[in-house]
């Protein structure tokens, strides 16, 4: 399993640029305005995405799910 991290981890990579949400990966955490709601719902959105992905990618069941081209 560890070898085939780097596959991995650059599929994954490449997976959350295209969904766009690679941002929260490489940032440290942000504080956004809190009276912004739109700012602050913008940020909560990207952030339930990278966890969806992450999940998806990472979990023995769902994982086929992105990769299947049917």
């Amino acid at each position: 399993m560890a070898a085939q991290y780097p596959t991995w981890a650059g599929a994954m990579r490449g997976f959350l640029i295209i969904c766009g949400a690679w941002e929260i990966v490489i940032q440290a955490p942000t504080m956004v305005d809190a009276s912004d709601a739109a700012a602050v719902k913008a940020r909560q959105d990207l952030v339930h995405r990278v966890a969806g992905v992450i999940t998806m990618r990472t979990h023995m069941d769902l994982h086929r799910l992105l990769l299947d081209d049917n």
